[in-house]
């Protein structure tokens, strides 16, 4: 007898799963998924203990996104797994090729404001352990 679902979700790595977490916690109730490697596999992008979430994207639509699954869906996520999955944490671009994140985070003035741009000297006092 062939298997039958609502809707069957092929892959099952980060996109996969989370298409099933969310068509699972809005009613459906037949919902497979088909994934080529062993479950917890190494073999993905997504595997590990940590991962980045990027903050700043070249247009206002998507930074308005990645800001609303920083503000809801991880802190939903969180309560529902009952443990923090979420860590922010700063980070620190630098070298010759900063134009493109440059260009990014001025399509998005809000991403801007939260971004300190320093010279050589001041990022040599600010963060000293690195060889500008």
């Amino acid at each position: 007898m062939p298997l039958r679902f609502d809707v069957l979700v092929v892959g099952g790595g980060i996109n996969g799963l989370s298409c099933v977490y969310h068509l699972l916690s809005r009613g459906v109730k037949n919902v497979g998924l088909v994934e080529q490697f062993e479950l917890l596999h190494g073999q993905g992008s997504s595997h590990g203990h940590s991962r980045i979430t990027r903050s700043t994207y070249n247009t206002a639509k998507y930074a308005d996104l990645i800001q609303t699954a920083h503000r809801e869906d991880w802190p939903s996520l969180s309560r529902a797994a009952g443990m923090t999955l979420l860590h922010p944490c700063p980070g620190c671009f630098f070298g010759p090729h900063l134009k493109p994140y440059l260009e990014s985070l001025r399509a998005v003035p809000e991403a801007l404001a939260q971004v300190d741009i320093l010279g050589v000297e001041d990022g040599r006092k600010r963060v000293p352990f690195f060889g500008f």
